[in-house]
């Protein structure tokens, strides 16, 4: 089984801006179980992860149904993972004037 394959051969959805049901596919997800990336289908709906397919642990039927009932939008390498916050702060908050 190829996950890759089997992606290929479902033709590409077209990115709806409106849809509250869609999934983000990255061959660099991060789960909260392991710091390795993987290959996987994050599945939203209206704003909240209905579920995740990590692919090469996932059943070829789990996949088909995700690819046809959801929009899929693919980030190729890009890494998605779980509530990054950039703490780099330049901002002065009532304190001190000479803070920096």
């Amino acid at each position: 089984f190829s996950s890759d394959n089997l992606l290929m051969d479902t033709p590409p959805n077209k990115p709806n801006k409106t849809s509250s049901k869609f999934g983000i596919r990255s061959k660099n997800v991060i789960l909260e179980e392991s710091f390795e990336p993987c290959d996987a289908i994050i599945l939203i709906q209206d704003g909240i992860i209905h579920d995740i397919i990590e692919l090469r642990t996932s059943d070829d039927e789990t996949i088909k149904s995700a690819l046809r009932e959801w929009d899929i939008q693919d980030y190729g390498y890009s890494y998605v993972f779980p509530g990054l916050i950039d703490i780099n702060m330049h901002l002065n908050a009532g304190c001190e004037e000479d803070w920096e």
